[in-house]
């Protein structure tokens, strides 16, 4: 909940009723929106809600707007994507460290490769911070040209595979044993393991949350 408060610029012939109507062009009662906050340590981050009261206080000595937003993914997104694009390779066997700075655990927006040769699936290896191994295998047969593609994020979790142009789910592959890879704060140990000879490279991309300003 917040509350913004009206100073109309009478020079520009604003007033109280129009700001008023502009706000609601934003802030109508079940509108989805982001909120952006600017950190003073230069730190930008974002969280998604919907309105759920937009109330005026017109007629007092000043005049505001009480709005009240739900935020059913309470997390403060950074909105700067994590790129780790020449770290990782399908042939890997020992661990790259992923150093995450954000206060909450976070999935993996997007994982992604395309296989070069035929391959019955990959395997995801995590070591949080605390020394708790966790993996995640995929055991489907994949053809070379195949692109594959991951998110572990909590609520958007998916894996496809893209042959030919036509994109398809992955979801039966995933291993009943395996777990959603969700990197901690800290420094988190990771690599990626698949049923091949050449080195196709493994793009990892992941945005940083924080539980609280």
């Amino acid at each position: 909940t917040f509350k913004l408060e009206y100073a109309p610029n009478y020079s520009e012939n604003q007033t109280i009723e129009s700001l008023l109507s502009h706000l609601y062009d934003f802030f109508m009662t079940q509108t989805m929106v982001t909120l952006t906050f600017y950190m003073t340590k230069g730190l930008v981050v974002t969280v998604q809600g919907e309105v759920e009261t937009c109330e005026p206080a017109i007629f007092t000595k000043e005049p505001a707007m009480d709005i009240s937003v739900l935020c059913f993914d309470p997390d403060f997104v950074d909105g700067n994507l994590v790129i780790l694009e020449e770290t990782f390779l399908l042939t890997d066997t020992v661990t790259t460290t992923i150093t995450v700075p954000g206060t909450v655990s976070t999935g993996l927006t997007s994982l992604s490769f395309t296989a070069t040769e035929s391959m019955d699936g990959f395997s995801i290896y995590h070591t949080t911070p605390s020394g708790v191994l966790r993996t995640m295998q995929i055991a489907a047969p994949l053809i070379a040209g195949d692109v594959i593609e991951l998110c572990t994020i909590k609520g958007q979790k998916s894996i496809t595979m893209t042959r030919s142009s036509v994109t398809s789910s992955l979801l039966w592959a995933v291993q009943p044993q395996s777990y959603w890879i969700q990197l901690e704060r800290g420094s988190n140990q990771f690599y990626v393991s698949g049923d091949t000879t050449d080195d196709v490279p493994v793009l990892v991309q992941f945005n940083n949350r924080y539980g609280g300003l």
